[in-house]
């Protein structure tokens, strides 16, 4: 039995509880995405020799806010996902996609952006807008990204059988 098979304030009562519950779920999604970020930066840092913010005269504060955008951008949409009040399968290839698509292009604009900004010239945005995407750090950021929707999608399935419950939680059984 889902939330959505139960009569009127029941029903209503039982959806807030799964958004909220997935809403946290979000959060935490959003937590594993950004550890793993900095996981697979440093490794591939270290293992290939190379920086994730290879332009020589860029500020300090242009990898940590690459990094942060794509973190938001993953966040606002598992949050905006979660907050839906019923979900259908149809998104289940495609929205994976779209986000790690959108975390990537995330990652690469803001560093675009204030690159320029730092610059003065828009030109220097594009060079290092080319120079970004040629590198292998957007399309970790946006692959990492597909994957944590995927878990958080399987985690945020409704399953129709009870929660599991331990031996001394069960009623139907004497002795365990």
């Amino acid at each position: 039995m889902t939330a959505d098979d139960l009569p009127g304030p029941a029903a209503d009562e039982a959806g807030r509880r799964r958004m909220d519950r997935d809403t946290v779920f979000a959060v935490f999604a959003a937590v594993l995405y950004l550890a793993l970020l900095v996981c697979a930066f440093g490794f591939v840092s270290l293992l290939a020799d190379v920086d994730v913010v290879s332009r020589e005269g860029t500020g300090r504060f242009v990898g940590p806010a690459m990094v942060a955008t794509a973190v938001v951008v993953v966040l606002v949409a598992l949050v905006r996902e979660a907050r839906r009040p019923r979900r259908t399968t149809d998104r289940v290839v495609r929205w994976p996609l779209v986000i790690g698509l959108g975390a990537a292009l995330g990652f690469t604009g803001a560093g675009v952006v204030i690159v320029a900004v730092e610059s003065g010239r828009w030109f220097d945005g594009v060079v290092f807008a080319s120079s970004t995407l040629m590198s292998a750090f957007p399309w970790i950021a946006g692959g990492l990204a597909a994957v944590v929707v995927v878990a958080f999608g399987l985690v945020t399935t409704e399953a129709t059988s009870p929660r599991p419950r331990w031996p001394w939680e069960r009623e139907d059984e004497e002795e365990w």
